[in-house]
């Protein structure tokens, strides 16, 4: 078959699904009592199935029929899964489209195909496995740790039995799809949670509560990790110095905090060894994302997190200018496989060099907005209603809610985020601003000022809804009656503190 250009491929593609729609809605028009019966939505799938792989094997097929196919193979497997799932219930249907669509990527000639196919079927192993849905846990199934974990023992043995194209395809498919299992289920990763507003997010439910009290994910994940060292170590010589296995011991103890990830780290060896580079770095990623998710770990506390983190990060300090005064004085023997540590030097330098700049012009430049904002803004204080004080997360807090939920609601706007929302402020003597109506670009009033609204949980927030403090401070802080705000001339706000009453300190 030719090579086609992507462009035209991407075009064909769309034309077929468009295609493909008004097909399904005729089919179930006309099918549509018949597909009703399971036995007929069984056959019907079948037959589709087999016509579409025909199709896709076809050296003769045209680009459109070839796109064509992909959907009318999806609608297939739907069919199946109606037909099965009376007599099999979800779990069994879900091992039985697994075993189909391992069966199809083994059959297709398209790579992008069995990928994709094999993103499929490790998500349905996990259902088969874990849970009767994708978003709890369910005590009747493996638990989350054990399921996860089994995907990534069938790959590292598809690496060894499986030596096929289609079946490399099919285990990078699978993979992938294991490590988007695995960082999901960690969680939101640092900072992104404050910015999506899912810090809390566990698609595949927590660990259950015998295997956390056995340690089981823990010590399961400083296994892994401390295997990956030695896998490596075995693979590569220059590797096996006394800096190195210090690193090694870093990542175990942290994996013994982080269930999910020894796993990864597993996966990233396997990918090094075997010489699959892309795949390691995409490994690399989803532990960053893991380490970062670590901040959001209810099972400790914060001081614990930040403990473990400051001391895992003096130690890798020590080891990396160890490592590299090791390196600079005697180069090891270095596997031809890979490239001389001596090589890597200066690339490597320049690399974290570049990382460090954009981290503090990053961080430099948001802090250097704010100061600017508290140096210059307007003080405004907004009444407000603490409640919740507590975090569990993140030490004390005031769960904050200002006196603008009345505008919002008044003019609809709690499910709006196509425009932003910007709200006038009446300001009195004392500064104390109370809303009064939806800017739409109009002249205000002397007395009358702008501040922007801030998305997120899926409501309109005045800048933030909680005020975080030093632990046991709560008795302090439970006397604050208003928010105290600078404001910019452009409506940018930022809370700097809370008043009590008569915007008394506290």
């Amino acid at each position: 078959m030719s090579e086609r250009p992507w462009p035209v491929v991407v075009l064909t593609a769309l034309g077929a699904w468009l295609a493909a729609v008004p097909l399904f809605v005729v089919a179930a028009m006309w099918l549509g009592g018949a597909m009703r019966e399971p036995v007929a939505a069984l056959v019907l799938g079948v037959v589709m199935l087999a016509g579409s792989v025909a199709v896709l094997r076809s050296r003769e097929a045209s680009l459109f029929g070839e796109q064509l196919a992909v959907p009318v193979m999806l609608g297939a497997l739907a069919l199946v899964a109606m037909g099965l799932i009376k007599p099999l219930e979800w779990r069994g249907t879900a091992a039985a489209l697994c075993l189909i669509t391992l069966g199809l990527g083994m059959a297709l000639p398209q790579s992008w195909m069995r990928v994709l196919l094999g993103v499929a079927a490790a998500q349905l192993a996990l259902v088969a496995w874990s849970t009767d849905t994708l978003w709890m846990s369910d005590a009747s199934g493996l638990t989350p740790w054990v399921a996860l974990h089994g995907l990534v023992v069938i790959w590292l043995g598809s690496l060894r039995w499986g030596q096929s194209k289609a079946a490399s395809d099919i285990g990078t498919g699978w993979v992938v799809s294991t490590l988007l299992a695995l960082a999901s289920w960690s969680g939101m990763t640092f900072m992104l949670g404050q910015q999506l507003g899912r810090g809390d997010l566990h698609p595949l439910g927590p660990l259950s509560s015998w295997w956390r009290s056995v340690g089981g994910g823990d010590v399961g994940s400083a296994v892994l990790a401390l295997a990956a060292g030695c896998w490596l170590a075995w693979r590569w010589l220059w590797l096996r110095q006394p800096w190195c296995v210090g690193l090694g011991l870093v990542l175990g103890t942290l994996s013994a905090f982080m269930p999910a990830l020894g796993g990864v780290l597993l996966v990233a060896a396997a990918c090094l060894v075997h010489d699959r580079r892309r795949l390691a770095m995409f490994a690399m990623v989803v532990a960053v994302w893991v380490l970062g998710a670590f901040y959001y770990q209810l099972a400790w506390p914060l001081a614990t997190k930040a403990g473990v983190l400051v001391a895992a990060g003096l130690v890798l300090a020590v080891l990396a200018a160890w490592g590299l005064r090791q390196t600079q004085a005697a180069p090891a023997n270095v596997d031809a496989d890979l490239p001389a540590p001596e090589s890597r030097d200066r690339r490597g330098a320049w690399s974290l060099g570049l990382c460090v700049l954009a981290v503090l012009l990053v961080a430099n430049g948001a802090i250097w907005q704010k100061e600017t904002l508290i140096r210059d803004g307007r003080a405004v204080f907004v009444a407000l209603a603490p409640v919740d004080p507590r975090s569990l997360m993140q030490g004390d807090y005031m769960a904050l809610r200002f006196a603008t939920d009345d505008v919002i609601r008044r003019h609809d706007l709690e499910g709006r985020e196509d425009v932003p929302v910007t709200l006038v402020f009446k300001r009195d003597g004392q500064g104390v601003a109370t809303p009064t109506r939806l800017h739409r670009g109009e002249t205000l009033a002397g007395d009358e000022l702008v501040i922007q609204m801030v998305r997120k949980h899926g409501r309109w927030l005045l800048v933030t809804d909680a005020f975080h403090f030093k632990e046991g401070e709560g008795a302090r802080w439970a006397a604050a009656r208003y928010g105290e705000f600078r404001v910019n001339a452009g409506g940018k706000a930022l809370l700097v503190g809370l008043r009590g009453d008569k915007l008394a300190p506290l």
